[in-house]
């Protein structure tokens, strides 16, 4: 999740970048203000997308090698959560979302609380007698000072009828939530300024072309302006953009030509496109090249286990390669740690594929949903704990550690195949051991939305006060 948040701030820096250069100085502000919210949106869209190439090629194997270090299954896998820094991003962007949500609140019951007139095309008129505020506009809502509604402002009503008729209202929302997710960006930030800025260019425009007074209409920005804000979720008349506001009127209007300067965002999309797609080589028709299983000659002495049951190397070896579904390689000390002393050289872990004679005895380390024990794992937690009994021999002899206890959760969820992975005495590993056989039946494993045997392991603590 960091990774793609990190895309998405490169991407939404690029985009802007090239606005900046190339169109934030034109006139097209319908335009612009799309260019804003579409390259924002495209930012979080194109590191989703993912162009696949498909490049024909002789099977090289029939078999699905692995090879690496992976994590012991069971509780260690169940255990695992969110990186810090997910957790950061998600925390900070909830909290933000969580203003948005409380300003918006304040902002509809401030609307509420004004007197209401019903005026033309459904749009509402608040009118309030707060001192000093600026007007404003939300959604369908004009809010008025009394003193602007009783001698009818006309040029105000129509500044906020153009927020209205161009939907403001939903960009800032959009923008409040582009906020929250990038919030660590300060891209998004400016973004956010120049799209109220260009809102305002765009009701500026409005009344412009309503015939109203340039100079006139420009006295009474400043006016306005001087005012209390509006709130920060609506439209309003702004000191903040006002010199811009009044250089733009002022501004000749850009040639339409200039229009074919947004083009910048096709190959900005294509070498994001680039950079994400994929190559997948796919089986063509010819002679496979098989990988013989007496290549294994190559392990030394690891520890050969086919289906979670150990073989000797030469049970491996005479394995039909075409049966063979997957292998893994274990080594260093993920594979003492499941195995203990017998996979000090390696383990290699092979996995058949679920033919018809083979299905029922296969055994998976990893399915689609693993097994459970009732309640989950802080109920099988407490269930050994209130089921071991520390061995009297282990005590006397001042003997402790950790048993890691390896089993298989049977189709109908009953335990079977249990042994121990990692041996600390001999009382010790036997208590671990009879404490998992008489534990009540799991919820079992899945595989292809069908029950499958699945291989568990769990460490169980013994520690003397």
């Amino acid at each position: 999740m960091v990774i793609y948040s990190l895309k998405v701030s490169v991407l939404i820096a690029v985009f802007y970048v090239f606005y900046r250069l190339l169109l934030s100085k034109e006139t097209f502000h319908r335009l612009n203000r799309a260019v804003l919210l579409s390259t924002a949106l495209l930012s979080f869209v194109l590191p989703l997308c993912v162009i696949t190439i498909h490049v024909a090629r002789p099977v090289a194997t029939q078999a699905n090698v692995l090879v690496g270090e992976l994590s012991p299954v069971g509780m260690e896998q169940a255990g695992r959560g969110l990186s810090p820094w997910v957790v950061v991003l998600l925390g900070v962007a909830a909290a933000r979302l969580a203003y948005v949500a409380v300003s918006y609140v304040r902002l509809k019951r401030f609307i509420a609380s004004c007197e209401h007139h019903p005026w033309q095309d459904g749009v509402l008129l608040a009118v309030t007698d707060r001192p000093g505020l600026s007007p404003f506009s939300w959604m369908r809502t004009i809010v008025m000072p009394r003193a602007d509604y009783e001698g009818w402002n006309q040029a105000v009503v129509t500044h906020e009828l153009g927020h209205i008729r161009r939907g403001h209202s939903w960009d800032v929302l959009f923008m409040e939530l582009v906020c929250a997710l990038q919030w660590y960006n300060p891209i998004v930030w400016m973004i956010r300024q120049d799209l109220r800025a260009i809102h305002e260019y765009e009701a500026d425009e409005a009344v412009i072309e309503k015939g109203f007074n340039a100079h006139e209409y420009l006295d009474m920005l400043v006016t306005k302006a001087a005012g209390c804000g509006a709130y920060s979720m609506a439209n309003g008349i702004s000191n903040s953009t006002l010199k811009k506001r009044i250089q733009m009127m002022m501004k000749q209007k850009s040639i339409r030509w200039q229009r074919a300067k947004v083009l910048y965002v096709i190959p900005i999309i294509a070498l994001s496109l680039a950079c994400t797609s994929k190559t997948v080589n796919d089986e063509a028709e010819g002679k496979p090249e098989v990988v013989q299983v007496s290549a294994f000659r190559n392990a030394g002495d690891a520890l050969f286990v086919i289906n979670g049951v150990p073989v000797t190397k030469d049970e491996a070896e005479q394995l039909d390669p075409k049966f063979i579904e997957a292998i893994t390689v274990l080594k260093d000390s993920t594979a003492t740690l499941i195995y203990g002393d017998k996979g000090k050289n390696g383990v290699v872990l092979i996995n058949t594929k679920p033919d018809a004679e083979q299905a029922e005895f296969a055994v998976h380390d990893v399915v689609e949903e693993m097994p459970e024990f009732p309640g989950g794992t802080p109920a099988m937690m407490k269930w050994i704990g209130e089921n071991v009994k520390y061995p009297e021999e282990a005590q006397a002899a001042g003997t402790d550690g950790r048993v890691i206890v390896n089993f298989v959760v049977e189709k109908d969820g009953s335990i079977n195949d249990v042994a121990v992975a990692n041996s600390v005495e001999e009382h010790l590993d036997a208590e671990a051991v009879r404490v998992v056989k008489a534990m009540p039946k799991w919820k079992p494993g899945k595989q292809d939305g069908k029950p499958a045997r699945v291989k568990y392991t769990i460490p169980i603590m013994f520690k003397l006060q």
